[in-house]
């Protein structure tokens, strides 16, 4: 996981930020899984659950929606050790907002 504890717990003004994204029709979890993800970080689902102090099927119902918004990149990451590969999900901003000069 990147960045300290510190770096990573929701604030006050993530929170608000938040709150704006859901103004916009964005649910209420997957608000916060993206403002999280805003941090340009890469993160497991169960770090976001920890961060975002939400359940694991509200984590993946979020990062469905982001997903089928295109906003949200999910990546199969090889697990150190054998089993299954780790999913990691981060944003997906060079494919979501055109870019146009000044």
């Amino acid at each position: 996981m990147g960045g300290g504890d510190i770096y990573l717990q929701f604030s006050r003004g993530d929170e608000e930020i938040a709150e704006l994204f859901t103004d916009i029709r964005v649910k209420r979890h997957a608000a916060r899984v993206l403002v999280l993800l805003l941090r340009d970080i890469d993160l497991k689902s169960r770090e976001m659950e920890r961060v975002c102090d939400l359940r694991h099927p509200e984590v993946s119902i979020a990062l469905s929606d982001l997903i089928d918004r295109k906003w949200v990149k999910k990546v199969s990451k090889k697990a150190e050790n054998k089993g299954r590969p780790v999913l990691i999900y981060h944003l997906q901003i060079e494919d979501t907002v055109p870019f146009y000069p000044c």
